[in-house]
């Protein structure tokens, strides 16, 4: 099983995610997908936001991985998605273990 790891660089800027996100669209033969925003340190409010509209705009059916992991830093309490597809981690272990699983 293959996994393919996207980290950005911080501070996140919009051409990192539009770089992220074309290797994402690219992307074949791949099972899984690890998304890392690092630090969570964004260049700006509106890169925040552009980020957040780029992954909701992720069709899961129509690119080649069956589930996507995103990792943020610890300081960020989060929410389980509930999807099979897709979930939220603190750690890139951890993220594994739950793709694998």
């Amino acid at each position: 099983m293959s996994i393919l790891e996207v980290n950005l660089d911080n501070p996140i800027d919009l051409k990192s995610i539009d770089d992220a996100m074309a290797k994402i669209h690219k992307a074949q033969n791949y099972d899984f997908l690890v998304f890392d925003v690092g630090k969570h340190n964004f260049e700006s409010i509106e890169s925040l936001k552009y980020l957040k509209n780029k992954l909701l705009e992720l069709d899961m059916s129509s690119l080649c991985f069956t589930k996507a992991a995103l990792i943020h830093p610890k300081e960020y309490p989060h929410e389980k998605s509930g999807s099979v597809e897709y979930d939220f981690f603190t750690s890139k272990v951890v993220a594994q273990e739950w793709l694998t699983s």
